[in-house]
This record gives structure tokens, C-alpha cells and sequence, in this order.
């Protein structure tokens, strides 16, 4: 399984205006087309997740998708995990039409999405119900990186979110916890290894955390951590990219 043999080095497609530029492409549909192409070339057989950003596909309008959607095509013929980052929230038969988008097969091809869980855990059911069906996961946001969250998410809302998914027990659940997150201080460490939910960890690289942290920081949870990596590998010459992620292979083992 892959969710435990951690930890698990995990590539965001995440196409920024600066990465663009930094690989020579035009801030365009075209550029954005292209930049999936490079990226498909310069991925070593030895990365098995990647995780796209879809807003920054969905900057570019209906053709942003349409490359997403042959993106994600792509990646599922090379054997990639696919993790669509979109933060789906919604109540009812909202979410069970973005469920039946990322999680069936008949809208867009990937193996897990994320979501948001602060309109209710509960509402979460319709995604983990299709996920479950269709052999895929949900990663829902605990405890995120950005530095505004924190006030807000570790007076036990955070533990709160994790104590809901327990309850769903739900064999696609999955948690999304930033690398630069305090477990202890949002009360969150000992229902982690209780559940043994994987964990999508991003934040690793251009937020100040090396990989080779990563066993410091989740002590005890390696086994089910992914870890994320973006900027830090995108960033830069489009020649260099390959090495980069080899690199970050290398500190993550």
C-alpha cells in the first residue's frame, strides 16, 4: 500500500507566473500546456506522487482545465498517484456533484482530492462515500501551514476536524497537516498515530523546512507521511528539474 511505507517524497504541479518565467514559458494557456509537458518528461521513475495545483490551472479558464484534464490523463498513464489539490467544500448535492467531478472517473482522473471540512465534517460523507466506492482517498485539511491558520486552528479546531474523520470512519480518509505545524500545540500528535491516517504534508522547501527534517518533525508518523515539496523544485532552470527532485529524493530517505 502506499500510504505506509512513508516517508514519501510528493511533487506539487503547481505552475506559479514566477515558475513559468523561470522556466522560459509564456503566461499563457500555451505556456501552461507546455510547462505539463516538461513536467511529465523531467519526473523520475522514482516519484510516485504528484500533486496539482488546480487553482492555478483554473486561472487560465476553460483551456486551463482542458490542460489539467490532459494532464492528469497523462500522469495516470506514467503510474503517478495523482493528488488534485482543490479544497472542495460544499453542503449536499454541491458536493456530491464535486465528489462525482474528481472521484468517479467520469470528470477528472485523479486518485485523491483535497477538502476543506470547516462547513461540517459530516458534510464530507457524499466525497468519502464515492471515494470508497472507487478505490480512491480524501484528504481533508486538519492543520494547514499558512501562518494565519494557526489562532484559528489550534484551539482545538483541529483536533476537533480529526476526532470527525475518526467517527466517519472512512477507509479513504486521509489528513492534510503542514510541515511547519506545532502537533503538540493543536493537540493533535497522539490522534495522528492512533489513526493512522496518511498524511499530506506540505510546506517542505521554500517554506523553510528541509526534507531531511521530516523525521524530527512527525516522529512516529514517517510511516504514513508524504511529503510535499513545490516551489523548491520548480523553481529555477526547467534543465535543473529533474536533479532537484532526486535531491529532495535523497534528503527525504
Amino acid at each position: 500500500m502506499i500510504f505506509n511505507q512513508g516517508p514519501t517524497l510528493c511533487v506539487g504541479a503547481d505552475p506559479h507566473s514566477e515558475v513559468l518565467s523561470s522556466w522560459g514559458l509564456a503566461q499563457t494557456a500555451d505556456g501552461l500546456e507546455q510547462f505539463c509537458e516538461v513536467f511529465l518528461q523531467e519526473l523520475p521513475t522514482e516519484l510516485t506522487i504528484v500533486k496539482p495545483q488546480v487553482s492555478l490551472f483554473e486561472a487560465f479558464g476553460s483551456r486551463g482545465m482542458q490542460v489539467l484534464e490532459a494532464f492528469l490523463i497523462e500522469l495516470k498513464k506514467a503510474n503517478k498517484f495523482v493528488i488534485a489539490d482543490a479544497k472542495r467544500s460544499d453542503i449536499g448535492t454541491s458536493m456530491e456533484g464535486y465528489a462525482r467531478a474528481w472521484l468517479t472517473g467520469e470528470g477528472f482522473e485523479a486518485n485523491a482530492v483535497t477538502v476543506s471540512p470547516y462547513l461540517g465534517v459530516k458534510t464530507l460523507c457524499a466525497f468519502h462515500e464515492r471515494a470508497a466506492e472507487n478505490n480512491k482517498n480524501v484528504f481533508t485539511l486538519v492543520a494547514t501551514s499558512n501562518p494565519e491558520a494557526t489562532e484559528l486552528q489550534s484551539h482545538s479546531l483541529s483536533r476537533a476536524v480529526l476526532e470527525g474523520l475518526i467517527e466517519l470512519n472512512s477507509p479513504a480518509a486521509g489528513v492534510v497537516v503542514g510541515a511547519t505545524v506545532d502537533l503538540d500545540r493543536h493537540q493533535i500528535r497522539d490522534l495522528l498515530q492512533s489513526s493512522k491516517f496518511p498524511i499530506l504534508a506540505p510546506g517542505f522547501g521554500a517554506q523553510g523546512v528541509s526534507p531531511k527534517s521530516a523525521g524530527e518533525l512527525f516522529k512516529g508518523l514517517n510511516d504514513q507521511l508524504i511529503a510535499n515539496v513545490s516551489r523548491s523544485v520548480l523553481m529555477g532552470n526547467r534543465d535543473g528539474f529533474r536533479k532537484r527532485i532526486n535531491t529532495a529524493l535523497g534528503e527525504l530517505s
